[in-house]
């Protein structure tokens, strides 16, 4: 019962459950002892080893990491739902700090949700509810014409909540089966400036995860200059079909030079900034 009161007591914030089951041992002894009437006072004394069965929700196929006291305990592979089970056995019996996070198809890194829990001799304690946090990308900087891709992937029962900052506020999307989920944020609707976005699941049945990592990106006004017609980044083909189109035209992109028509001067503009 310590056991199952600490954690709950360290997880209750994200719905965490806590069993624990008696092995063929006897629990820990009281040490120490009081005076008359018979009470007594004293510690609890930790002695021999338990297991720790954890139970939970990521993405499916996702790398699961488990870490003792912030040693590599363990790996496991989760299942192609997204859930995963992993079993640590010979625990030391006392406190615990059970750290654990999730590694998704791309390689990114989910959030650590940190358990402090108490392992008895001879008795498994199952810690189930463990939600993995979504993994979240974005982009840095983005020009103004840009259309900006926010991923990552979750449990794909869920939903995913978007929180950002400053002014565009929250947004909501459903992940694919496979756990990966993408928002498409249009530059464009919004000032130059910066701006952070963090990501959140919760599922049907209530359970909500920790927030992921945060991101910052940048949306800066576009400059039409050096040969990057469109404003990605690059000068490139998608940048010579453009100035060709306005071709002996005046536009005021293209014309790269400022002289009121888009000629051969602007053409050799574009390609000294080719690729670069």
């Amino acid at each position: 019962h310590l056991g199952e009161a600490n954690a709950q007591a360290v997880t209750k914030d994200i719905g965490i459950s806590v069993e624990i089951v008696a092995g063929s041992s006897t629990p820990p002894s009281i040490i120490g002892g009081g005076g008359g009437g018979g009470g007594a006072s004293g510690y609890i004394s930790f002695q021999g080893t338990g297991s720790v069965v954890l139970k939970g929700y990521a993405y499916p196929y996702a790398l699961i990491f488990i870490l003792r006291n912030n040693a590599l305990s363990a790996t496991a592979v989760a299942q192609a739902d997204g859930t995963f089970v992993v079993a640590l056995t010979g625990v030391p019996a006392g406190f615990n700090t059970l750290s654990i996070f999730a590694q998704d198809a791309r390689e990114r890194q989910s959030e650590t949700l940190t358990i402090v829990t108490v392992v008895f001799s001879d008795m498994v304690s199952t810690l189930s509810n463990l939600f993995i946090p979504p993994t979240i990308e974005a982009p840095r900087l983005a020009q103004r014409n840009a259309e900006i891709s926010i991923e990552g992937y979750v449990f794909p029962s869920s939903e995913v909540s978007l929180f950002f900052e400053p002014d565009i506020g929250v947004r909501r999307v459903t992940p694919e089966g496979s756990g990966a989920w993408e928002y498409t944020l249009f530059a464009s609707s919004y000032r130059d400036g910066v701006y952070t976005v963090r990501a959140r699941a919760l599922m049907e049945t209530g359970l909500q995860s920790a927030f992921g990592s945060k991101q910052t990106f940048k949306i800066l006004a576009f400059e039409c200059r050096h040969g990057d017609l469109n404003g990605d980044g690059e000068v490139d083909m998608t940048d010579l079909s453009i100035l060709l189109f306005w071709w002996e035209r005046f536009h005021s992109c293209p014309d790269q030079n400022g002289d009121g028509i888009v000629d051969m001067i602007d053409a050799s503009i574009l390609f000294y900034w080719w690729t670069k």
